[in-house]
C-alpha cells in the first residue's frame, strides 16, 4: 500500500504502521469499491456524452472518418 510505504519512508517502524492501520476503523475494501464505482460512473457519463455526439453527427450523414476526426481518434491505430 502507498500509505505504508510513505510512512515507512518517513522513518516509522513497520510494527507501528501495522498497528495503526489495524486500529483504524476504515473499511479499506469498501473504500476501494466506492472509489472504483465513482470512477466507472464518470467513465459511463463520458461514454454516454460521446454516444450522443456520434448519433448527432450520423444524423447529418457524416462519414466515420469525420467522426474519428471530431474525437481526435485514429481507428486504424486503435487496439479495439
Amino acid at each position: 500500500m502507498k500509505l505504508k510505504q510513505a510512512l515507512a519512508q518517513k522513518g516509522l517502524a513497520k510494527e507501528s504502521i501495522e498497528a495503526a492501520i489495524d486500529r483504524c476503523d476504515c473499511d479499506w475494501l469498501e473504500m476501494c469499491k466506492t472509489k472504483a464505482l465513482e470512477n466507472m460512473a464518470y467513465q459511463l457519463q463520458i461514454i454516454k456524452k460521446n454516444n450522443r455526439v456520434v448519433f448527432f453527427i450520423l444524423l447529418v450523414n457524416a462519414l466515420f472518418e469525420h467522426i474519428a476526426y471530431a474525437f481526435d481518434f485514429d481507428p486504424y491505430e486503435s487496439d479495439l
